[in-house]
């Protein structure tokens, strides 16, 4: 006789969302996440709808399941924005939001095995493609993808009930702006309804000014900003604030952040996310019900993550940058060699054993190119960017949203269906660089284009040629001895480099002079351990080029600490 099989349900980041439960036809549904449909809300959908329909027609951030008595079924968003981890563990659906306890409980029921190529492309990559995850078992639900569980026969099927499709609808940055500056405030509309009081994360760059012309007209807006002191960035976003009208906090991280961010986010980034991103954990946001912020604007509409190069003018470098060729024949490759978010500094193959060197690689060619065959883009370019936009929750810097919960609940503005469709709808050409943004928040706010950017504390508004030119101006004025605003250094912005960060607290120091040693990352097997050894030396000895390497070497170790290993 079949045993009976179960649905094991692990608890996890969706305990910070809120929750709606109902009945539609045979399926007890629950939903996590403030979904809408259209200008709807969930608790207004006919009980005749079925779950297929409601799934299809749901926007916002959101994950589902519903459960009857022959099936279950779990649904997410187009984003993944709430990430969903499931294993099949013999008659046993396990998941979670989490991706540590599921790891804990395959390891109880020793049926863990680990997947010691994904170790590496997390090294190099900063992240994980696809439904790949630290083990051969679990995966990782894609952006809008349904997965049912038959418990009679113990089938699971997975597929997608969408797929991003390009449609080069909004070929100019007037249009796309026009487009972006409407669906934005639509947005925050239906993210801040019923909120009376709601927190945006500040910066003194544009993505999060984006935001704060979007809130026009919300009521109980707090901005807050986070640094060691209160350095150009906290007074440029605090300029923001005064001209936007809205209430603004100088949040100061404290000294020991980082050190309890590597002991404490294991659990919330599952080892998957570098721990220096969880700039958030533990910080207070006094009586904020949800923050909102600027996450994926970078990547949406700033292409940040586009093949380019620097022009030269006059041989000179200047901030002007285009489009670099992309080759459709090699782009796996050519990805894995040239994406900008790679490990710098250091090669992660040098700490590859040679016996390891063929099976790592072609497990980030395999992950790349069935994401490849997935988008069935033509256009490189577009398959490029789409590499790295795919599913927002593998996004390197995600940890940045998932350590505000437990505290805050966070909500991304971008994450809206019609955002999505007008990324999609805008070439490349078009969204590379900061004319986009520049020209939304124009439609907004136009009085936020007055206060200098603190990336470049030169005004937003200048064009790459401008810019350029204005960055030349001031070093000529300095050279000739007239008092000019200096370019921002690291200490005016918020959050310290790797290699200061490494060298921040003795946390590091101990836990750097152990790894060498550590039982775990020789466990793995594929890692040469006298070059994680040699790295460790030379950035004591001053090199800062190993800390990117060493910062990842950092995060596994403690995962697989507080994980436990076979």
């Amino acid at each position: 006789m079949t045993p009976a099989a179960s649905v094991e349900i692990i608890p996890g980041i969706e305990q910070s969302y809120p929750v709606i439960k109902g009945q539609l036809g045979e399926f007890q549904v629950t939903v996590w996440g403030r979904p809408y449909i259209s200008t709807s809300r969930l608790t207004e959908v006919p009980r005749t709808t079925s779950l297929g329909q409601l799934v299809k027609k749901l926007d916002g951030e959101w994950l589902l399941t519903g459960d009857s008595d022959e099936q279950f079924v779990v649904a997410n968003d187009r984003f993944a924005s709430i990430p969903l981890f499931y294993a099949l563990a013999k008659t046993d659906l396990i998941f979670s939001t989490q991706y540590l306890p599921i790891w804990k409980e395959l390891l109880k029921r020793h049926e863990l095995e680990v997947q010691q190529e994904a170790f590496f492309e997390f090294l190099h990559f900063q992240r994980l493609f696809g439904e790949t995850t630290f083990d051969k078992s679990t995966k990782v639900l894609a952006p809008g993808s349904i997965i049912t569980f038959d418990k009679s026969d113990l089938k699971l099927r997975s597929e997608r009930y969408w797929t991003p499709s390009r449609s080069n609808k909004y070929t100019n940055t007037k249009d796309s702006a026009e487009a972006l500056a409407s669906a934005f405030k639509k947005s925050v509309e239906l993210k801040t309804e019923g909120i009376e009081k709601t927190g945006l994360l500040l910066s003194g760059g544009l993505d999060s000014r984006v935001i704060l012309g979007a809130l026009q007209g919300i009521s109980g807006v707090t901005a807050f900003t986070v640094g060691s002191t209160r350095n150009n960035e906290v007074q440029v976003a605090e300029s923001l604030a005064n001209t936007a009208g809205v209430t603004f906090e100088f949040v100061q991280r404290p000294e020991d952040q980082y050190a309890n961010a590597l002991l404490g986010s294991s659990a919330v980034s599952g080892g998957m996310f570098s721990f220096q991103h969880a700039h958030f954990g533990q910080l207070d946001f006094g009586e904020s019900e949800q923050i909102l912020h600027g996450h994926g604007l970078d990547y949406f509409f700033q292409g940040m993550y586009i093949p380019s190069t620097r022009r030269k003018m006059l041989g000179k470098v200047t901030a002007m940058y285009a489009l670099a060729p992309v080759s459709d024949s090699d782009l796996s490759d050519q990805y894995t060699i040239d994406a900008k978010y790679r490990l710098k500094g250091a090669s992660a193959s040098s700490f590859i054993k040679t016996t390891s060197m063929d099976r790592v690689h072609s497990k980030v060619s395999s992950d790349i190119e069935d994401l490849l065959q997935e988008f069935d883009e033509d256009d490189a370019l577009e398959a490029w960017d789409l590499l790295t936009t795919h599913a927002p929750s593998r996004h390197y810097t995600y940890l940045n949203l998932l350590s505000i919960a437990p505290g805050h609940q966070q909500t991304t503005v971008a994450f809206d269906n019609e955002v999505l469709d007008i990324y999609l709808g805008t070439p490349a050409q078009v969204r590379h660089g900061t004319s986009l943004l520049v020209e939304t928040i124009r439609q907004l706010d136009p009085r936020l284009l007055a206060i200098r950017n603190a990336n470049t504390n030169h005004s937003p508004a200048l064009s790459p040629f401008g810019l350029t030119l204005s960055i030349w101006l001031r070093g000529l004025k300095r050279r000739l001895g007239m008092s000019v605003d200096s370019a921002p250094e690291q200490a005016d912005r918020s959050w310290p480099s790797t290699a200061d960060i490494l060298r921040g607290s003795d946390v590091f120091k101990r836990r750097l002079r152990s790894l060498p040693t550590s039982e775990r990352l020789q466990a793995l097997e594929i890692f040469n351990i006298d070059a994680i050894s040699a790295a460790v030396n030379q950035f004591e000895s001053g090199d800062s080029n190993m800390s990117g390497a060493l910062l990842t070497f950092l995060t596994m170790d403690r995962f697989l600490e507080e994980a436990g290993t076979p």
